[in-house]
C-alpha cells in the first residue's frame, strides 16, 4: 500500500502485538481456563459463543473467539452444541487463513495456524489458534471516529482527509487479495465487513499487506462464470465500505485474462498450501 499513514493510526496499525486489555478494540468479558491438545491455558474471551458458562447461550454466534496475552494468539472453537457442518466450516477457516497469510507474504505466520480439540468447562469442541496478525480495518476506523473528541478543528479536518484516502487504499488492497484467493485458491470472502481485513507490517521494509478471515461461504467451490463471480465479491467489498462511509473502486477488467485461464477448484488442505508457500 502507498498512501501514507496518518500518524494517529500509525501506532496501531504497525504494531504487531497487542495490549492484554484490547484486542482490535475488543474488551475481555471473560478469563476462560481451557485445555488445548492437552496443555492448558487461560485465555479472554472476546466475542460470540456463550458469556456465562457454556449451558447458557448469549448470542447467536456457533463461534467464540478468544486471546491470550501471553503468547499473542487467538483462539476460535465452535461452542460445544454446535454441529458438524459448523466444526468443517472452522476447519475450513483455518486452511484458508494459511493460504491468506502465504499469499500476502507471511508463510512462517502460515505455520502457526494450528488446528486443535479444546475442553472447556467440561465439554469438548474443535478449534485452531493464530497468532496475532495485525490491527483490523475495524479498530482502525474506530480510531478515527472517536478522533474528533480529542482533536482540534484543523487538526481533525485533515487527519480525516488523510483517514479516508488511507480506508480507500485499504479496502482496495483488500479486494485484489480477496480476488487472488479466489483465483489461486478457489476461497471466497463471504463477509467482506472491515472486522475481517487484518493488517500486518513487514518489519523490515514496513509495507502493510492485507490479510483476510473469515471466509467460508456458500459461493465457496463455484467454478464457471468466473468473471461475473468476481462482480459479486466486488459489490460484497463495495457495500461493507459504503456502510462505513468508504468509497473506493477497483476495476476489474485487468484480472478478465486470469480469469479465462484460472477455474478455482476446493481450496488446498493446509499441508498442501504450505508445502507450495515459497
Amino acid at each position: 500500500m502507498e498512501q501514507p499513514l496518518p500518524h494517529e493510526l500509525r501506532e496501531r496499525i504497525t504494531t504487531n502485538n497487542i495490549e492484554l486489555v484490547e484486542a482490535n478494540t475488543y474488551k475481555p468479558r471473560r478469563k476462560v481456563n481451557v485445555i488445548a491438545d492437552g496443555q492448558a491455558r487461560v485465555v479472554h474471551s472476546l466475542k460470540g459463543g456463550f458469556e456465562d458458562g457454556v449451558e447458557k447461550k448469549t448470542t447467536g454466534a456457533v463461534y467464540e473467539v478468544f486471546f491470550d496475552p501471553e503468547t499473542n494468539e487467538w483462539l476460535k472453537i465452535t461452542t460445544p452444541k454446535s454441529h458438524g457442518s459448523e466444526s468443517k466450516a472452522l476447519d475450513r477457516d483455518a486452511d484458508i487463513m494459511a493460504a491468506s497469510l502465504i499469499l500476502a507474504g507471511f508463510p512462517d505466520l502460515a505455520e502457526k495456524v494450528k488446528k486443535c480439540n479444546v475442553v472447556i468447562e467440561g465439554k469438548s469442541t474443535n478449534g485452531f489458534w493464530s497468532p496475532h496478525i495485525g490491527p483490523s480495518l475495524e479498530a482502525m476506523i474506530r480510531v478515527y471516529r472517536s478522533a474528533k473528541k480529542t482533536m482540534d478543528l484543523e487538526r481533525y479536518i485533515q487527519f480525516e482527509k488523510e483517514a479516508k484516502k488511507f480506508f480507500s487504499e485499504a479496502y482496495t488492497s483488500a479486494l485484489d487479495h480477496a480476488i487472488q484467493l479466489y483465483l489461486k485458491h478457489g476461497c471466497w470472502t463471504q463477509d467482506a465487513n472491515p472486522g475481517n481485513i487484518l493488517f500486518r507490517a513487514n518489519e523490515v521494509t514496513g509495507e502493510l499487506k492485507p490479510v483476510l478471515i473469515d471466509f467460508v461461504g456458500k459461493h465457496q467451490y463455484r467454478q464457471e462464470g468466473v468473471f461475473e463471480y468476481l462482480t459479486q465479491l466486488r459489490t460484497l467489498f463495495l457495500n461493507h465500505a459504503n456502510r462505513h462511509g468508504i468509497t473506493f473502486d477497483l476495476g476489474l477488467e485487468p484480472y478478465r485474462e486470469l480469469c479465462a485461464t484460472e477455474r478455482p477448484g476446493r481450496p488446498l488442505s493446509q499441508r498442501r498450501i504450505l508445502q507450495a508457500a515459497p
